[in-house]
């Protein structure tokens, strides 16, 4: 028995080494792409003034929506390389630094992080106010990890110009943050398992299914594993909210 369980730990921080490197050399050249993209982006208004470019405003808005899906599908894959390198982190169950992290504050920078995927998408990011002041001792990367995935989860699944919610309230067992949207429901019987390895595998094989792609609500399962947290959802044809409660410290 002690072989095996040392044998599955060095397997586990050979996979997180591996996974360290992978997303090295996969972030680099997305991260270029994405900030190059956001500058043609930021561009292309003046082209509707340059009549010597044949370009009429129809074209520019038809340029200006690819341009935004290419924004939106690269900082996906970034969103995607981050995660596979915390996955690989929280299944070594390696530690971070703990840090004081006042709740406001941290809201108020996730929906920052997440702002431009948001107009990318053409998606009202919002926050609920008041958010509480909450202060608390966090792993502030594992923190960070739930919450903006579970903001890209929502922007990525929202109706275009429908606005995406995110609030935070004190809890008897700590701080209860959500995030709420109006995109299409969870499939039922998918629940349950919405945060582990084998839910998600089993939503990719179901056509329809809301959250059958990625790897963002399996990390959100670990990272909130690892904060001693619990999660919370309601889903409905209008509309799905997605809490998360973590104690203090």
């Amino acid at each position: 028995m002690g072989n095996r369980a040392e044998g599955s730990d060095v397997w586990l921080q050979t996979q997180s080494r591996l996974s360290k490197l992978l997303v090295h050399d996969f972030k680099n050249p997305i991260s270029a792409l994405s900030t190059n993209l956001s500058y043609l982006y930021r561009t292309l208004p003046d082209l509707s003034e340059d009549r010597h470019s044949g370009m009429n405003d129809s074209m520019i808005t038809e340029l200006r929506g690819a341009v935004a899906d290419s924004i939106l599908a690269a900082e996906m894959l970034l969103r995607f390389s981050e995660n596979l390198q915390q996955i690989a982190r929280l299944e070594n169950k390696e530690q971070v630094e703990i840090n004081e992290v006042i709740v406001d504050e941290f809201i108020r920078a996730a929906v920052k992080r997440c702002a431009g995927s948001a107009e990318s998408a053409g998606v009202r990011l919002e926050m609920k106010e008041p958010i509480v002041q909450t202060v608390c001792l966090w792993q502030q990367r594992y923190a960070e990890l739930v919450l903006d995935n579970l903001i890209m989860c929502a922007i990525r699944h929202s109706p275009k110009d429908a606005p995406v919610i995110v609030g935070a309230v004190e809890d008897p067992q700590g701080v209860r943050i959500s995030v709420h949207d109006q995109g299409y429901p969870i499939a039922e019987g998918l629940v349950d398992g919405l945060f582990t390895r084998d839910g998600q595998a089993e939503a990719k094989n179901q056509p329809g299914s809301r959250y059958g792609r990625g790897l963002g609500l399996y990390a959100v399962g670990l990272a909130v594993g690892a904060l001693n947290g619990r999660t919370e959802v309601e889903t409905s044809d209008k509309d799905t909210r997605i809490a998360v409660i973590l104690p203090t410290r």
